[in-house]
């Protein structure tokens, strides 16, 4: 019925729109912390700034997926060290691809 077709589209809809919101932040994260002076090391900026390229196509992907039903970026806050000592960078990014990688499996 319409009815049904719409509510599973709806849930598809909040189930891509959760991922996008996942993306947004992990896309926002990673390019704060290559724009952070002297936070990544010269040695990982490749890996991390592939990883941030990565984030970025995943945030267009969704938003094309989307349409018009694509909520807009949230603005994210971040604790006081998250951009000062690279370790705690490191630790968040470890934490939010686990999230993902949880998200995306559950």
């Amino acid at each position: 019925s319409m009815s049904q077709a719409y509510a599973q589209s709806s849930s598809v809809q909040d189930v891509l729109n959760y991922a996008l919101t996942l993306e947004y932040l992990e896309d926002d994260f990673y390019q704060k912390g290559l724009a952070t002076a002297n936070l990544v090391p010269a040695s990982d900026r490749a890996i991390i700034s592939q990883i941030s390229k990565h984030e970025a196509a995943h945030v267009a992907l969704l938003r094309g997926a989307l349409g018009n039903a694509a909520i807009a970026k949230p603005t994210f806050k971040y604790t006081a060290d998250t951009f000062t000592n690279y370790q705690t960078f490191l630790q968040y990014a470890q934490t939010f691809e686990d999230v993902g990688v949880r998200a995306y499996k559950g």
